[in-house]
């Protein structure tokens, strides 16, 4: 059964905690995928027992409701922070802005060379920061903080840690947040990618001496 014969037009994904049922994991013990049933006056859960009347599944319905999002999803949404160089907000107004990490190759159409940094406190909230350069971390670093603040002051909050695309998948960036302090514990590959990062600077700096 597809989406088209729910007794709906329009399914969607959204980001869930890993306890919510119904769902699917997207990125371990971190995020989970549910979905929304969009009715065109109200947006609520999918539930069990829709799935049950449905005969259908999360897993058979995610591809249909991912390519409508994908089609919702319009790179110009992209606000800068002006404040913090390097760090991006996408706003679709819609509730669904952090679902949009899952279409995250429609909003950055040159990929770079260090990956993509995302933060999702809130279902309506999309942080990001481009590593372009190794100066980037700076914005990475207020980001983190930022994503750690949104989440607890959120009525929902969806996660205060902060997640890496290197291009070809995700990857969890532990964080902890402390009274006083934020520490962010990368995984090896994203310590291997700031290194590539570090000798491109160094190259570029090179050629301009």
């Amino acid at each position: 059964m597809t989406t088209a014969n729910a007794p709906w037009n329009r399914i969607l994904p959204q980001f869930v905690s890993p306890t919510h049922q119904p769902s699917v994991p997207f990125i371990e013990g971190q995020l989970n995928i549910g979905l929304v049933v969009d009715d065109g006056v109200v947006t609520r859960p999918v539930t069990e027992t829709d799935l049950l009347q449905w005969r259908t599944s999360i897993e058979a319905l995610l591809p249909d409701a991912i390519a409508t999002l994908a089609d919702d999803t319009d790179w110009r949404d992209w606000q800068v922070v002006h404040t913090v160089p390097g760090m991006e907000l996408y706003l679709a107004g819609d509730g669904l802005s952090s679902s949009r990490m899952l279409v995250l190759d429609r909003l950055v159409h040159a990929w770079p060379l260090g990956g993509v940094v995302v933060a999702v406190p809130s279902a309506d909230q999309l942080m990001a920061v481009r590593l372009d350069s190794v100066a980037d971390l700076d914005a990475l670093n207020v980001m983190v903080t930022a994503a750690g603040y949104a989440n607890n002051q959120s009525d929902a909050g969806l996660s205060d840690q902060v997640f890496w695309h290197d291009g070809e998948r995700w990857h969890h960036m532990r964080v902890v947040h402390d009274t006083m302090t934020v520490e962010i514990d990368p995984p090896t590959a994203f310590v291997d990618a700031i290194g590539r990062l570090a000798a491109m600077d160094m190259v570029m700096a090179a050629g301009e001496a």
